[in-house]
């Protein structure tokens, strides 16, 4: 978890390479779904530096442009006391007032339908003020607190009390993920602010909130997996057509 941006993370354990990334503020989260990279679709295993920039564009003379299969692309603006990534950066409603850049090793990163598209370092910044952007009380709300492996899924509890649950499901050539439930309780309204979660056993997930008076409570979750949100899900559906067919014989 990424908690400047409020960014889940992942990478491939072996090479550490970026694989994905997937923005954890979405006010509606559910069936957002983005794209786990191939490590086959990445930059090849290569090394080069390119310090000698064509003559006629001066403002590029202190720009270095960096491969390699763990990193990818960099391009790296060489200040006078700073030296700048200058990745392509993406922007969420999580960030207003300042640019989020891309350590990304992607082209572009896969974040959440409701992210803003990627912009260029350095240009449009003026569009961010046309944004109908979140209160600071309702953005503290969705920031991320944890990432939570739970089974075969991931579970991402929010400050403001409901669990993102994130499957990974794959295709024929490759892998996705895509949020399958939210999670909340309306009954946790009162306990305040999620501060902390964790995995209990192997069946409970406890959330820990604390509320305006310094007062702490705990909320359990039985901890499902895929096949039990599936089971759910289907049962709810078929309950839905039992209810309709009992209307149309009233």
């Amino acid at each position: 978890l990424d908690d400047a941006t409020n960014f889940l993370v992942m990478y491939y354990t072996s090479t550490y390479q970026l694989c994905a990334r997937y923005f954890c503020g979405d006010r509606s989260p559910l069936r957002d779904m983005f794209t786990i990279q191939q490590p086959s679709t990445l930059i090849p295993t290569t090394l080069t530096a390119n310090r000698d920039v064509a003559p006629e564009s001066t403002s590029l003379a202190n720009v270095s442009i960096l491969q390699s299969r763990e990193l990818g692309i960099q391009i790296l603006n060489h200040q006078d006391s700073v030296t700048d990534y200058c990745s392509v950066s993406s922007y969420s409603p999580s960030s207003p007032s300042r640019m989020l850049r891309s350590y990304s090793s992607l082209p572009s990163s896969p974040t959440s339908s409701s992210s803003i598209p990627f912009l260029t370092d350095c240009e449009e910044l003026n569009k961010l003020q046309e944004l109908d952007l979140p209160s600071e009380k309702t953005e503290m709300f969705l920031q991320a607190t944890r990432i939570l492996p739970v089974k075969d899924l991931l579970w991402i509890p929010r400050q403001g009390g409901d669990i993102i649950v994130i499957g990974l499901e794959k295709e024929a050539v490759s892998q996705r993920g895509r949020v399958i439930a939210v999670l909340k309780a309306v009954e946790l309204a009162s306990y305040g602010s999620l501060v902390d979660a964790a995995v209990l056993a192997k069946d409970r997930v406890v959330c820990c909130f604390r509320n305006e008076l310094m007062e702490w409570g705990l909320a359990l979750w039985r901890s499902w997996e895929a096949k039990d949100f599936d089971l759910f899900y289907q049962s709810h559906e078929e309950l839905g057509k039992l209810e309709i067919c009992l209307h149309k014989r009233r």
